[in-house]
């Protein structure tokens, strides 16, 4: 029983400190000393509003990440985001695009 107790103790006496990780946007203007002595040089306040440049072009695929990469909406994302969505949805018997592929045609 003292050996339970003495690795609980142990367990619960560790001090953890964590400086890294994935913050929401909200969080950042509280982080922003934090920010600056990292060498981060961009206007703090500018990242967590959501309506404005550059976040603004951060896309939700439901659970993936994505960003708009042109004003006529070409976003950049990963492969798997789009595989059950994109690619399901928008193939056929005629066009296989998860056989096939797909590439996105350059305006202009």
């Amino acid at each position: 029983m003292n050996k339970l107790k003495l690795l609980f103790l142990l367990f619960i006496n560790l001090n953890v400190i964590a400086d890294e990780g994935m913050w929401e946007p909200y969080e950042l203007p509280k982080l922003e000393s934090e920010l600056k002595k990292s060498g981060f040089t961009k206007d703090v306040a500018s990242l967590s509003n959501l309506f404005e440049h550059p976040m603004s072009a951060i896309v939700s695929l439901g659970g993936c990440s994505a960003a708009f990469v042109s004003p006529e909406g070409l976003i950049a994302t990963n492969y798997h985001c789009i595989e059950s969505s994109f690619l399901q949805y928008n193939s056929s018997d005629d066009e296989n695009l998860f056989e096939t592929g797909f590439f996105s045609k350059i305006q202009g």
